[in-house]
């Protein structure tokens, strides 16, 4: 059944063919002070899943966490953890769009760095496929193919 297999395939590998996340909207909370990051504070941030292929995603969750010393948390008081921290369920990511969620929060590590390093890991923890947009949106009126009669009319 090859084609089975390789929607399977296909399937398994969309996310790192079509997905992209980035972390942003960078908010310093206070008594923070804003620019660099600095020891102990708390920032929070959004992350943006952004879909570039043909299938929709829904009931995407996200894992998130802190790296090098920094923890992460869903609100700004806290609990901060160290441990990988799930994202509240985002219901759709339509095909050919971008969903942000709400704010998620880290607290940088209580030591400096030495250079710049990486504080937030976030990756894909689940989602489900969705074939509407294959199925709904490239279907419908199409030329070719096209089909003429032809017949020579009498008086």
């Amino acid at each position: 059944m090859a084609f089975f297999d390789d929607f399977a395939t296909g399937i398994s590998g969309y996310p790192g063919a079509s997905v992209t996340l980035s972390i942003g909207s960078l908010v310093v909370q206070p008594p923070g002070t804003g620019g660099a990051v600095n020891v102990n504070e708390v920032w929070a941030f959004k992350i943006t899943v952004t879909n570039n292929g043909h299938l929709n995603m829904t009931n995407v969750t996200l894992h998130y966490q802190g790296l090098n010393g920094a923890t992460v948390a869903a609100a700004a008081a806290g609990p901060f953890s160290s441990s990988i921290l799930t994202t509240a369920t985002i219901a759709s990511v339509p095909a050919h769009s971008s969903v942000t969620t709400v704010n998620y929060f880290f607290k940088a590590p209580a030591a400096p760095t030495a250079g710049a390093q990486d504080l937030v890991d976030v990756h894909l923890n689940g989602w489900d496929a969705n074939l509407d947009y294959l199925l709904t949106n490239l279907s419908g009126h199409a030329n070719p193919p096209d089909k003429r009669y032809s017949a020579q009319v009498f008086p």
